[in-house]
């Protein structure tokens, strides 16, 4: 079981860093103008498209919290109060961490609304909504959360909730439960479209990831072991199609996008379950401690990129130097996973561990 989940820690790494260095990228752009200048002359064809890769690893990380919940709850269902207990455990893991850098987000903006990019006004109603994961416009307009990078967790949040009313079923129902809801919720924006926030977000595509990841548990869980030969080959088809789309494609639309890369990344997922073994598993160790600091990478780059950037920004005046774009992007990565994983350690986990505690 641990090698199991080590292997799909070791996707969240990858989901990770693709987030990042897109991020990284953009961050990048903004801060120095030249590096646009400098990928001008190139054929936009043979670049990848940075937003892509950012969704990429965000279907990468609904997919694994699909699995993770079905397989890690697989035994709960239908007793009594593992409903509750559930979303208990999940607001720990997610709630302290978001609330204490939304905090220090809201005391920035205050301070020095100018390093915002688009936010400029201090909203009580979207500073409430942002703590609570609830989707919602702004007086300026922003539809994302304090922490830009929130949205994911407002989709997450709802996840979560689908997922612990199904709970209160037997196993047998609760699957169909969940794929009504969400199927169901994505067919009603084909016919009815108020361009509410929070309708716009129970009805996206997207949420058909979570949908996907619970599948892949389910059959995983009934199928431990398969052809090692098959495993590896859907993981390389899978990857291809991605690899095809980032580079061939520009999908706009979210059902669109979900046909394109679901699919594709549950084939990832389904393959990593089985053709990693414990002698990778240990080789790599490393890369699966990342990943299970994931959440605070993701969650801190929103702070260490414009920093990393702006450190970039200072030293070339003062040293009269210029960074390459290679170096400030692999430098601006790098820096995020060691910060974050830093975060996980002494901030994260600690609250985390300590609040589990209380519960039990």
């Amino acid at each position: 079981m641990a090698n199991r989940l080590d292997s799909v820690q070791l996707m969240r790494f990858f989901a990770g860093v693709l987030v990042v260095l897109a991020h990284a990228e953009s961050r990048i752009a903004r801060t120095f103008p030249r590096v646009n200048e400098v990928l001008e002359p190139i054929d936009p064809k043979l670049l990848p498209n940075w937003g892509d890769v950012v969704q990429v690893g965000v279907h990468i990380f609904f997919l694994i919290s699909g699995f993770i919940m079905l397989y890690s709850s697989s035994n709960q269902f239908a007793k009594p109060k593992a409903s509750v207990t559930f979303f208990i455990k999940r607001l720990i893991r997610i709630v302290p961490i978001y609330w204490i850098l939304t905090t220090l987000s809201v005391v920035i903006l205050a301070a020095r609304p100018d390093l915002f990019t688009y936010r400029q006004t201090l909203d009580a109603a979207w500073i409430v909504a942002s703590y609570m994961f609830i989707p919602w416009t702004s007086v300026d307009l922003v539809e994302s959360p304090v922490i830009g990078l929130g949205w994911t967790l407002n989709f997450e949040m709802y996840f979560y909730v689908i997922f612990a009313v199904s709970l209160i079923m037997g196993r047998g129902k609760a699957l169909p439960f969940i794929a009504l809801v969400f199927l169901g919720s994505v067919f009603l924006s084909f016919i009815y479209a108020p361009g509410i926030p929070f309708f716009i977000q129970i009805t996206n595509p997207i949420l058909l990831e979570f949908l996907l990841g619970v599948f892949v548990a389910h059959y995983y869980l009934k199928n431990p072991s398969v052809n090692t030969y098959l495993g590896r080959f859907l993981g390389v088809f899978g990857l291809s199609i991605l690899l095809t789309v980032i580079i061939l494609f520009r999908p706009e639309a979210e059902l669109f996008r979900f046909l394109l890369w679901g699919p594709a990344s549950a084939l990832i997922l389904f393959s990593s379950l089985y053709v990693f073994s414990d002698e990778i598993l240990k080789k790599v160790s490393i890369l699966i401690a990342l990943g299970n600091a994931s959440y605070s990478i993701y969650l801190i780059q929103v702070f260490t990129l414009p920093a990393i950037s702006l450190g970039f920004r200072y030293i070339e005046q003062a040293a009269e130097l210029e960074f390459g774009f290679v170096t400030m992007l692999v430098t601006s990565t790098f820096l995020t996973l060691v910060v974050g994983y830093i975060f996980f350690v002494l901030i994260e986990r600690p609250i985390t561990q300590q609040l589990r505690n209380l519960i039990q």
